[in-house]
């Protein structure tokens, strides 16, 4: 009877915490876990030209998104709410095959072929995280507002990356869980949007008669917010997965089947005693000890993170699974 209540109120728990995370949600979120959905519960699905799947960095198989530079992007859907006005917020998880400006561009809001228009960000031109508005006027430095930070990130490196635009001159930008201050630049007026072009993931083009930029690298956990995301997200969505990261130093951990919609099983060729559930934010929502299969029926449909420990000797890893 006491495993039974205390299963009620797992139960109970799990879908409060589900509730406020949809009160704190995304507008958008990919979690690029062998697609281009939007797991936000709004459905602005993207499209993909090109792109494909690629080791995220957890090291997990078809579980981020790669971009080759060339012509890969993802097409946002045409919908007037990925068109907000400031505030907005990003973060996501990104590593960089090329530091070169035109094979940078992450994220951009709306497209226009002859102008700085919306929201986006990429490197400047010494590696340094930057993210910017335009006001549709032109492709000049008076036609945008810019932040740029202080840090060159390196290249063939994942780093996490959250950007807070509030304003001209009331931007943060966040690499690697902290704070990397950073100078203003541009004179431009305010947000804008062009009349006819969606955003995309990977692409930009705003210089008259030159050629479209394109990423290269990989991308995993893009989140898009239409308000100011509080520090305790940022740490949240950062510090997780950085001690995640670092707990893996091979992959022996093995979860099935996934998706599943029932129960998972885990398997691993490491001996473990403690297995938890998180959710992709790193809110824990689950833990049990001595168990190889969780039942997971009650959970909503969406992405998780699933860890193992051992507390004898130390052995963890992490992966993620998919809830139908």
């Amino acid at each position: 009877m006491k495993n039974y209540i205390f299963f009620l109120l797992f139960v109970a728990a799990s879908h409060s915490i589900f509730a406020q995370e949809r009160a704190l949600a995304s507008l958008m979120w990919y979690p690029f876990n062998a697609d281009t959905r939007d797991y936000s519960g709004n459905n602005f699905h993207g499209t993909a030209n090109g792109t494909g799947d690629t080791l995220d960095r957890f090291g997990n198989q078809n579980a981020a998104r790669y971009f080759d530079g060339i012509d890969d992007y993802v097409a946002l859907p045409n919908e007037a709410r990925l068109k907000p006005q400031l505030p907005v917020s990003i973060m996501y998880w990104v590593r960089f095959d090329n530091l070169a400006p035109q094979y940078t561009t992450i994220f951009t809001n709306d497209f226009s072929t002859s102008a700085h228009s919306g929201v986006w960000t990429n490197l400047s031109s010494d590696g340094r995280m930057t993210v910017s508005y335009g006001d549709n006027t032109g492709f000049y430095s008076a036609n945008r507002r810019t932040k740029i930070g202080t840090t060159s990130v390196t290249k063939e490196q994942w780093n996490h990356v959250a950007l807070i635009v509030r304003g001209a001159n009331d931007m943060d930008i966040y690499l690697n869980c902290e704070n990397d201050g950073g100078t203003y630049s541009g004179t431009g007026g305010t947000l804008t949007y062009g009349n006819y072009y969606t955003g995309s993931v990977g692409r930009k083009d705003a210089n008259a008669g030159d050629n479209t930029y394109y990423f290269k690298g990989a991308l995993d956990d893009l989140k898009y917010y239409d308000r100011v995301i509080s520090y305790t997200e940022i740490q949240n969505n950062c510090n997780y997965s950085q001690s995640a990261v670092i707990s893996i130093p091979e992959k022996k951990l093995l979860v099935y089947p996934n998706p599943t919609s029932t129960k998972i099983n885990v398997n691993s060729t490491e001996k473990f005693d403690m297995i938890e559930i998180f959710s992709i934010d790193g809110t824990e929502i689950y833990q049990t000890q001595n168990s190889e299969t969780v039942d997971v029926s009650n959970l909503s449909s969406g992405i998780y993170i699933i860890k193992v420990t051992s507390q004898k000797t130390g052995y963890t890893e992490t992966t993620k699974f998919n809830k139908k």
